[in-house]
């Protein structure tokens, strides 16, 4: 296996042709340019779908240059490390709730509110990671 303990966590839409992914530890793909594997996978609704992905080693993201950008010892805060913090604090959500651009929704279980032509209210959440003065800010508006 290529990813044995590693989780991976990715950015972007389900059928998007170029989206990012992040990790913890460095991967096998750091050692060889291009890796291309094929995956299906098992959804609710979907019985499976085939995925063809192509891993390739972009950058290194440093929380350490974040941490001196907060500190005010440099002066450009780095955006690609808060892409990567809000993909990470994103992918918890995203698994639980249904995504709809940057909120997420939960189903209507237990409650029924219908409108008219077919829509019902769908209860939800806004989720962004903003950096502040000295700190990370996670932010959310229900």
């Amino acid at each position: 296996m290529l990813f044995i303990s590693v989780a991976v966590c990715r950015g972007g839409r389900l059928r998007e042709k170029y989206t990012g992914c992040w990790c913890r530890r460095p991967l096998v793909v750091a050692s060889s340019p291009l890796i291309c594997l094929e995956s299906l996978l098992f959804f609710k609704f979907i019985l499976n779908y085939l995925f063809k992905v192509t891993v390739k080693w972009v950058a290194q993201v440093s929380l350490f240059a974040l941490e001196q950008a907060l500190e005010g010892k440099h002066n450009q805060i780095p955006f690609e490390t808060i892409q990567a913090l809000d993909v990470v604090l994103r992918h918890l959500p995203s698994m639980k709730y249904t995504p709809v651009g940057r909120s997420f929704f939960s189903p209507p279980d237990g409650y029924y509110h219908p409108l008219e032509s077919g829509r019902e209210v769908w209860f939800g959440f806004h989720q962004s990671v903003r950096p502040s003065q000295w700190k990370m800010m996670l932010n959310i508006d229900g």
